[in-house]
């Protein structure tokens, strides 16, 4: 592990990454990548090759990630600390794929986090605008032609499918290819909501 020779990570939380289905030498950008075991996995599928921007609001969790990329000796990896609910015009179009792996109630892994139970769910409806938000944000940001992954650790179809339906409705550019949820007592993993979106 320390000789960067193997990194780990749960089984649902790599399916959002094989669905964006990243490719050497394109432009990338996961835009709430702390810890980062996202960013490292679509690092290497791309075989170290392109740029991939890592954005968080939080510095200290970005620390975390520059951390990894350095112990897994990748040199593609660019760490910026952002709020991805403030619109940025300079990256319109900018990027090829898009991973959008939102802040959620977490309610998908209780298994690991068990005192996810004990939050206080009254502030659901700030949560579902931060999402909202984000994948409006993020969807301005991808070329035409692009594939945006949205996706959550949590299983409520408030912070899921509702909030995919309500985009697609709004947003005739863009196709909902699937989605795809992962369930603890089904799959043996965290739940997990997957959805692919092509511009």
């Amino acid at each position: 592990y320390k000789r960067g020779l193997f990194s780990i990570q749960d089984y649902s939380s790599m399916q959002c990454v094989l669905a964006l289905a990243p490719q050497e030498n394109e432009k990338i950008l996961d835009i709430c990548s702390a810890p980062g075991g996202k960013s490292i996995f679509i690092s290497q599928l791309m075989n170290n090759k392109g740029s991939l921007l890592s954005m968080d609001i939080s510095q200290n969790k970005l620390n975390l990630l520059d951390e990894q990329v350095k112990r897994l000796d990748i040199n593609i990896v660019t760490t910026k600390v952002n709020d991805a609910t403030i619109f940025n015009e300079n990256y319109v179009e900018q990027f090829d794929r898009i991973l959008a792996d939102v802040p959620c109630s977490g309610l998908g892994i209780l298994r690991r986090k068990p005192e996810i139970r004990y939050k206080n769910f009254e502030d659901i409806e700030k949560i579902i605008s931060i999402q909202k938000t984000i994948l409006f944000n993020c969807s301005s940001y991808l070329k035409k032609g692009g594939r945006l992954v949205y996706s959550t650790c949590t299983l409520g179809k408030e912070e899921n499918i509702d909030i995919v339906n309500d985009f697609i409705n709004k947003n005739k550019n863009f196709k909902l290819i699937y989605t795809k949820e992962y369930y603890p007592h089904i799959d043996n993993t965290d739940g997990f909501f997957v959805c692919v979106i092509e511009k």
